[in-house]
């Protein structure tokens, strides 16, 4: 595996070692700020493109194919809107454990180890 410069005109990229080749992994774009605007992701040679917004260094909306995710930010992330609003549960680490839906139902968990 490796991985490439960063600069404008080669964009990181992590590359893995395959019979002879190397195949692309990731690749990501960052703005003048540092701040990284999109990720492209391979599986099986089928590429996902995730497009950051970002305003102030916060996360305001990701777009990835046609799911358009909106970020609501305060000291950290309040909630989340894909199709409904959604609300992080943390521990006293920080973590998210668990996504809250608007009518209180969980509705994902997390375990860490």
């Amino acid at each position: 595996m490796k991985s490439s410069p960063n600069d404008a005109s080669h964009p990181p990229r992590i590359e893995l070692y395959i019979a002879k080749v190397y195949v692309t992994l990731a690749e990501a774009a960052y703005d003048a700020d540092g701040e990284r605007v999109r990720l492209t992701t391979w599986a099986e040679g089928v590429p996902l493109t995730v497009t950051y917004g970002l305003f102030g260094g916060e996360l305001l909306v990701s777009a990835a194919g046609p799911t358009t995710t909106r970020y609501l930010q305060g000291r950290a992330l309040i909630a989340e809107y894909t199709a409904r609003w959604a609300y992080p549960l943390r521990d006293g680490e920080g973590s998210v454990r668990q996504m809250v839906g608007e009518g209180g139902t969980i509705i994902l968990t997390r375990s860490y180890r």
